[in-house]
């Protein structure tokens, strides 16, 4: 297993060397199995995050790189520290809340929005109050408004702009 991770890893860091001479702001990095739900912490230590570092390392001199959470009950603290810029989760969904997740890491959080309930379903008097009551959990500091994972493609436009217009009556 780990051979075969070791290879994947290696083809990751080829990639980033490549896309490093685009001069691109960074990556979005999703680990899919920092979560409870599939692996111990010890497994997780000794399976991934040597290799999720070693692929961090090679995004050095890159400004905005995204670690993504996916899923739920997710080790929050076993990447707390790594090397990168915003960290994003299901914060909507799974802990910790982003109040309580803030004094944890020194990256910038991500999240605050529910992705399809809110985004997708919800009208935007409901996404204008998600994000001003994210953004008041953060105090608006070192936070970006977002879902926990991707925005829909299918998000109502007027649903963007109503999570643009309750950042800009924070600022």
């Amino acid at each position: 297993v780990k051979a075969g991770l070791a290879v994947i890893t290696e083809s990751i860091v080829r990639f980033i060397e490549v896309i490093k001479t685009t001069k691109a702001a960074g990556i979005f990095l999703a680990l899919q199995h920092a979560s409870y739900d599939l692996l111990t912490e010890e497994e997780y230590r000794t399976f991934c995050r040597p290799l999720d570092l070693q692929i961090l390392a090679a995004t050095e001199g890159m400004w905005f790189n995204l670690i993504h959470l996916h899923g739920h009950n997710v080790m929050f603290d076993l990447v707390a520290d790594y090397p990168a810029q915003v960290l994003n989760w299901h914060d909507t969904e799974t802990p910790p809340s982003l109040a309580d997740a803030l004094p944890r890491t020194s990256m910038a959080l991500c999240g605050g929005l529910r992705q399809w309930e809110t985004m997708v379903r919800g009208t935007p008097e409901v996404v204008r109050a998600e994000a001003l009551r994210a953004i008041e959990a953060t105090a608006g500091r070192r936070f970006i408004l977002g879902t926990g994972c991707v925005t829909p493609i299918v998000a109502p436009t007027c649903n963007l702009v109503a999570a643009r217009h309750g950042v800009e009556a924070r600022t």
